[in-house]
């Protein structure tokens, strides 16, 4: 059942494309799911994908955003056998697409590893059900044509030393980043942006990737609210936990890797970012607001990694990680001719079809 029809367009040669979005509903229901961590597709893999697709169809999904870990550092086939039996499963309920993992963006070698990304990319490019556009090449471009001036770039990828002294440090794969703009139902104006990011391992979003975002919001007429999904947190998330605005439940701490506030300090001055939903964390779920901003954890959705848990009972044993696999269920409304004034929600949603939300600050 597919309640959208979605375009891609070509922004010209200097530019990067876009989604375009034709909703036909007045509410746009998006399920992110994260954190599968699938082996290669074996039976239990396929039983667990047999079952999100009785999730979608019993909460309505529109629309399905895979924020990553989903396959690791597998070799190329088993990638391909993954992603294609999601398509499979997923897809041919309703479209979807992905934003890079921290494991997924493990898959280097010395010596191909770009090659292998690239046809990582063009695979996600050309399944039937998935929209993902290719863009390391676009933004690496960017990046030296700035004379490499960006001082994490330089560490991430440009610092020949680092890469002498350990390649496991290498963090200087620049796909993943793309935009789907959401149209109002009413007329032809823009209700949303959904911005898909790639957190990469350890230095988070390049600045680069943020000034882009900014050039998209700058090009529209109006306003837009529109909310970001990639996988690794920023430092933000701890501070919403430390400073007691954070609802939900924290029993690992916050993994922001290198992230020194700046996502949050950019994110800001784009003026219209509502919310923001990561993974990362298996057995984190919870979300909290700073300066309008809603930084939300989705729920650990795969039964592999840590963390999985799928009849636990609350509270659970001090100390222990784990958690209720679920996913996450957000609803953006088209229906407002003032885009900036669509509401919009978020609740976890698990596979017998219950809700769960609280205001409860909640770690065991």
């Amino acid at each position: 059942m597919k309640n959208i029809t979605i375009v891609r367009k070509h922004n010209g040669d200097t530019s990067l494309d876009s989604f375009l979005i034709f909703p036909k509903k007045e509410t746009f229901k998006i399920l992110q799911v994260t954190d599968m961590h699938y082996h290669g597709m074996n039976f239990r893999d396929k039983k667990e994908l047999k079952e999100l697709r009785k999730f979608c169809e019993k909460s309505h999904v529109d629309f399905v955003i895979n924020t990553g870990d989903m396959f690791g550092n597998r070799g190329i086939r088993r990638i391909k056998r993954i992603m294609s039996a999601f398509d499979r499963y997923i897809g041919s309920y309703c479209p979807w697409t992905f934003a890079w993992g921290n494991h997924d963006c493990e898959n280097f070698r010395k010596r191909d590893f770009f090659r292998k990304f690239n046809k990582i990319e063009q695979f996600l490019e050309d399944l039937p059900n998935c929209y993902y556009i290719k863009t390391h090449k676009f933004f690496e471009e960017k990046i030296r044509n700035n004379n490499n001036q960006d001082q994490i770039e330089k560490v991430a990828f440009f610092d020949p030393m680092q890469r002498v002294v350990s390649w496991q440090k290498f963090d200087g794969f620049y796909g993943g980043n793309f935009l789907f703009k959401v149209q109002n139902t009413h007329n032809t104006a823009i209700a949303w942006n959904i911005f898909i990011l790639n957190s990469r391992r350890w230095y988070s979003l390049p600045n680069v990737i943020v000034q882009w975002m900014q050039d998209q919001v700058s090009k529209q007429e109006n306003q837009i609210p529109s909310l970001a999904f990639y996988h690794v947190p920023n430092l933000a998330y701890k501070r919403i936990w430390d400073r007691k605005i954070a609802h939900g439940i924290k029993r690992e701490s916050v993994c922001y890797e290198k992230e020194d506030g700046r996502i949050h300090t950019m994110f800001k001055k784009l003026r219209v970012i509502k919310g923001c939903f990561v993974g990362h964390d298996h057995v984190n779920d919870y979300y909290g607001e700073i300066d309008g901003i809603v930084y939300g954890y989705g729920r650990k959705t795969g039964r592999r990694g840590y963390g999985s848990g799928t009849n636990v009972k609350e509270p659970v044993e001090v100390g222990k990680k784990i958690i209720q696999i679920g996913a996450k269920l957000i609803t953006i409304y088209l229906d407002n001719d003032h885009a900036l004034k669509n509401r919009w929600e978020h609740v976890t949603v698990f596979s017998d079809g219950l809700t769960w939300k609280t205001k409860k600050m909640i770690t065991w």
